[in-house]
């Protein structure tokens, strides 16, 4: 999908949140993004909450792959 730069919509932001976190932007996107979260009240919020999914997530697999399944 190709982004406006100046012109990123919220619903436009939330993919390219999303997709970040899968694995890199390219530099268009990444200046799109960061334009948009400088100027949007919400996305920065739903950034936020991403990461801190992402790092929640992160730390429950770490914790089920050190449990060896006893109760």
């Amino acid at each position: 999908m190709k982004f406006t730069l100046l012109r990123l919509t919220c619903k436009e932001s939330t993919l390219l949140t999303s997709r970040r976190l899968d694995g890199p932007l390219s530099m268009g996107e990444r200046i799109a993004l960061r334009l948009h979260l400088a100027v949007c009240k919400a996305c920065p919020a739903f950034d936020r909450q991403m990461q801190t999914l992402r790092q929640a997530m992160g730390q429950w697999r770490s914790y089920m792959e050190r449990d060896d399944g006893s109760p």
